[in-house]
């Protein structure tokens, strides 16, 4: 499955399984991670584009969708969180390959080339 979704934080019980859910997607060592955090139309959106590109090589990338960023240690967040961007890539080496902002998370082109990049960041 490309997409997938982590819960709200509903307590410490769904952050620590959202936190745990991401964790492992990062560290699978063949795939490629493409975050998308918020919601709204302009994430739909978002996200509807990033599973598009990730369909396309499905068996490497993953798009992992956290509505709730509250969910994510402060270390994730330090990691992972990129400020005025709605998406990241993660590449093979578990490091942030590419950061997108609401436009160009809307963009194929934008989206393909941020998965083309993690794919190559070993």
């Amino acid at each position: 499955m490309a997409l997938i979704v982590l819960p709200r934080n509903t307590g410490a019980e769904a952050a620590e399984q959202a936190r745990q859910k991401l964790q492992a997607a990062i560290d699978d060592p063949v795939t490629v991670v493409m975050i998308v955090y918020g919601e709204g139309p302009h994430i739909e959106k978002a996200l509807e584009v990033c599973v598009a590109r990730a369909s396309v090589k499905a068996l490497i990338r993953r798009v992992v969708w956290i509505p709730d960023s509250s969910v994510l240690s402060t270390e994730l967040k330090r990691r992972f969180w990129r400020s005025g961007k709605v998406a990241v890539a993660i590449g093979l080496d578990d490091q942030v390959a590419a950061a997108l902002s609401k436009a160009r998370a809307k963009a194929r082109i934008f989206v393909e080339e941020a998965f083309l990049g993690a794919e190559s960041h070993r």
